[in-house]
């Protein structure tokens, strides 16, 4: 039974020793892949396997360089650096300002809750950034104007607290007095008459005007 279902079986020849097309032909019915198995080989196959991945990876490049960048936000600006100062030079900080209608670099050296007060008004200034808005606005308007400014750095007798004497054209004399806090920056200025105090010149403003106004 074996025997006979063998003899009935038609080999099939090796596909990898075909050479000839008439070879072809014989087993074309026998194993009806052959003739597309040599028409594409599998090497074939892999190449276009190959340059399909190639152009695959080259197209998802694209899109991600396509991607908008993101941009990234602004943080919250950053607070100046605060610098110790000493009373007196501050004070000719603010000599400079009024003096050469220069707009210096004070707010640094000040408190946040900086207090500015004056003589003539009532409301008092309650933070650094307020002031160093008003007087940026006042010295441009001075200067706009062409009014002038006359100033000398005085010296209360007896304690030696140094005052920044103002005089303008036409009007009495006044001072400024600053105050610094134990860490060393301004705490508070107040502007005041100069004539409610004695004031003394130092050595560098022994010829200056307002030494009259220090013997009174």
């Amino acid at each position: 039974m074996y025997d006979r279902a063998y003899r009935n079986c038609r080999p099939v020849p090796d596909l990898y020793c075909i050479h000839s097309e008439s070879k072809l032909e014989e087993i074309r019915n026998v194993v009806p892949q052959a003739t597309t198995f040599f028409q594409n080989p599998v090497k074939y196959n892999r190449k276009e396997k190959m340059q399909k991945g190639v152009s695959t990876m080259s197209q998802s490049h694209s899109s991600e360089q396509q991607k908008p960048e993101k941009t990234k936000q602004p943080g919250p600006a950053k607070a100046s650096r605060k610098i110790p100062i000493s009373e007196e030079e501050f004070l000719r900080k603010i000599e400079k300002m009024y003096s050469e209608y220069a707009i210096e670099d004070i707010r640094c050296h000040m408190k946040s809750d900086f207090r500015y007060n004056s003589f003539w008004v009532f409301e008092e200034m309650k933070s650094a950034a307020r002031y160093v808005d008003y007087i940026t606005q006042k010295i441009r308007t001075l200067q706009r104007e062409n009014i002038v400014i006359k100033t000398g750095m005085m010296y209360i007798r007896g304690t030696g607290q140094p005052c920044l004497v103002l005089r303008q054209p036409g009007t009495e004399p006044v001072c400024l007095i600053a105050e610094r806090s134990p860490k060393g920056l301004i705490a508070r200025m107040d502007m005041m008459p100069a004539g409610f105090y004695k004031l003394v010149p130092g050595p560098e403003e022994q010829d200056t005007r307002y030494g009259e106004n220090g013997a009174s």
